[in-house]
């Protein structure tokens, strides 16, 4: 029920700010431009909900790390928020295990995999700025297809039920939407930015309520993407 609340919470920012953006924003004319920039980064994600039953317990999801790369459309069509279209690859994933440190895992751990190709449009609301630098609030969406999944199973013993049945790429969603904020700091003289973006899905990335193996999700519902993202922008080309 709070997850319920709390998603429906998010959709509702997120349609408002849009909404008033666009009804009182007036188009820059004259300093109308945009910027074109590489966008290179790492996050930490997660499919949410689920535990896995082991030696140890009942062990929830966790972080696993992946990478991004792609490119960004930075274009300035009003006085106080810019639109910042962006194209990225992306590995994301999940852990199910107990980490004895931070990331590292020993004994037995269940590693998902997933490559997305995947477009964000977010607002990017003017915070601050002076003529060094300038600190943004980015508000959006995200759409993702799924480009390839893969797990990985490492037990000290194997278990009853044996390694699951099917294929992991079968099992998850070939698409995943949600909705994306975060801050980007950026340089007014350099060709740097710096962007720390949540990704919270709002699509279920299961085909089916079955479980797999031994991880046992607490509803069908829970299964949607998490991520955490910090990216590096370097600027290409201005276009004015």
């Amino acid at each position: 029920m709070t997850t319920f609340v709390f998603n429906n919470i998010f959709k509702i920012i997120i349609l408002i700010a849009v909404a008033v953006s666009i009804a009182i924003s007036r188009p820059v004319l004259a300093q109308e431009k945009a910027n074109l920039e590489f966008l290179l980064g790492f996050n930490a994600s997660k499919i949410n909900g689920g535990y896995l039953a082991g030696n140890s317990g009942m062990t929830p999801s966790n972080y696993n790390l992946g990478f991004q790369l792609g490119l960004s459309l930075r274009y300035k069509y009003a006085s106080f928020v810019d639109l910042l279209p962006q194209v990225e690859f992306i590995k994301k994933g999940s852990k199910w295990g107990q980490p004895t440190l931070a990331i590292i895992y020993e004994g037995d751990y269940i590693n998902y995999e997933i490559s997305y190709v995947q477009f964000t449009l977010n607002h990017a609301f003017h915070l601050c700025s002076s003529r060094k630098r300038g600190l943004d609030f980015l508000l959006g969406i995200y759409g993702a297809y799924k480009l390839n999944a893969s797990e990985r199973w490492v037990f000290e013993n194997t278990p009853e039920g044996g390694l699951p049945p099917g294929n992991l790429n079968d099992y998850l969603s070939d698409w995943d939407a949600g909705l994306s904020l975060g801050i980007r700091l950026f340089s007014m003289k350099s060709r740097v930015s710096l962007m720390l973006r949540y990704d919270h899905g709002l699509k279920q990335i299961n085909n089916t309520a079955e479980k797999r193996a031994l991880i046992d999700f607490e509803e069908k519902s829970s299964q949607r993407m998490r991520g955490i993202f910090l990216t590096i922008g370097i600027k290409l080309k201005s276009y004015h």
